[in-house]
């Protein structure tokens, strides 16, 4: 079993590449931002935290019934962002890979489809923490 924590710039390609991976269940915070009648993205920040709520809650259902390959499609630029994560993994036994999408901030903040104003993207890029020495291992894929 194995979780993939995706980690970049909204509008880097990291929701088009989790839908490349063959068998993933994934998990996004942007889910709960999708209006049921319409189908359509409405992005509201005042549903952040209940966004992000949800879709930890979604990733833990997902390791209780041990899914195969569980993907976390996120942005988390911070540690603290995606350390909650590794811990649920690794407590339900799960093989844990960071995966950074990159891709110039330029090209996300033109290709996001979010709403995401150039100074939040170029945020996210100023608010980016390396991983740690004791984080899992990382992977970088080009998001272009």
């Amino acid at each position: 079993m194995k979780m993939l924590i995706l980690r970049g710039l909204s509008g880097a390609g990291k929701s088009t590449w989790a839908h490349a991976q063959e068998g993933a269940f994934i998990c996004s915070a942007d889910d709960t931002h999708i209006n049921p009648d319409t189908g359509a993205y409405e992005f509201d920040p005042t549903r952040l935290p209940e966004a992000h709520n949800a879709c930890f809650v979604k990733a833990w259902d997902a390791c209780h019934r041990g899914e195969p390959l569980v993907v976390i499609d996120n942005t988390s630029v911070t540690r603290a962002e995606y350390t909650p994560y590794v811990m649920m993994a690794t407590a339900h036994g799960y093989a844990v890979e960071l995966v950074v999408v990159d891709t110039p901030c330029g090209v996300a903040f033109t290709r996001n489809t979010h709403g995401v104003p150039e100074q939040g993207v170029a945020n996210q890029s100023e608010n980016w923490e390396a991983r740690a020495p004791y984080d899992p291992e990382e992977r970088v894929v080009n998001g272009e």
